[in-house]
C-alpha cells in the first residue's frame, strides 16, 4: 500500500508529497509496477537535494533495464546548480544565501525556482540513438515544438545549448549521459 499521496491521469503521475530520502523507493516501486515504455511523473515543488538522489536511483534502475524511460517534470525550492566544469563565479550575486549544489551534468551556472518548469529524462539511448548531439537537439526541437503551441517563436543557436528567443534564453539545458542512460535535462 502507497504513503505517498498520488493521482493518475492517462498521460501521467501526479505525486502530491514532498518527496524524501525514504519515499523515492516506495515511488520507484510504484514506477516498477507500470508497463508504459515512458513513465512521466509530475512532482509538484520538491528539493533538489532529494530529486538528484531520486535521479541517481532512476538512472540506476534505467541502465539495469528494471524500468523503462522516465520523465520527472517539477520545481525547484530557490537553487543555484553547477555543471561539473561550471565557474562559481558566475554566480554574481546571492543575497538571499540560496542553496548551491554541485553536480555532475554539463553546463555551467543554473538557477532553479518555484514557478519555472524542470524536465529530467531518464532514458536509455541504446533504445533510441547512440549520439548525445541526437539527444540535444531533440530535446531542444521538443521545447521548440512547445514554445509554438504557446505562438512564442524560439531557435536554436548553432554552438550555444538551450532554445533561444532573440538573444535570450528561455531553456538551458544541461545533462549527463552515462552508460548511455540519460539524466539532468532542461529548465
Amino acid at each position: 500500500m502507497s504513503n505517498i499521496e498520488i493521482s493518475y491521469t492517462e498521460e501521467m503521475l501526479h505525486v502530491k508529497d514532498n518527496l524524501n530520502y525514504k519515499n523515492i523507493y516506495e515511488l520507484l516501486d510504484i514506477i516498477k509496477s507500470s508497463k508504459s515504455d515512458l513513465n512521466i511523473l509530475f512532482l509538484g515543488r520538491q528539493k533538489y537535494d532529494v530529486i538528484l538522489e531520486l535521479q541517481n536511483l532512476l538512472h540506476h534502475n534505467v541502465y539495469q533495464n528494471h524500468i523503462n524511460g522516465v520523465l520527472l517534470l517539477l520545481e525547484h525550492d530557490h537553487v543555484f546548480t553547477l555543471g561539473k566544469n561550471a565557474n562559481s563565479n558566475h554566480i554574481i550575486n546571492n543575497p538571499l544565501n540560496i542553496d548551491v549544489f554541485n553536480t555532475n551534468r554539463g553546463g555551467d551556472v543554473t538557477y532553479h525556482g518555484p514557478g519555472q518548469l524542470i524536465g529530467y529524462p531518464i532514458i536509455n539511448l541504446n533504445k533510441f540513438k547512440k549520439s548525445i548531439s541526437w539527444y540535444m537537439r531533440s530535446l531542444e526541437n521538443i521545447i521548440i515544438k512547445l514554445l509554438k503551441n504557446y505562438n512564442i517563436d524560439a531557435v536554436r543557436k548553432l554552438d550555444y545549448p538551450g532554445v533561444w528567443i532573440d538573444d535570450k534564453k528561455i531553456c538551458a539545458m544541461g545533462v549527463r549521459i552515462s552508460k548511455w542512460v540519460t539524466m539532468h535535462g532542461f529548465a
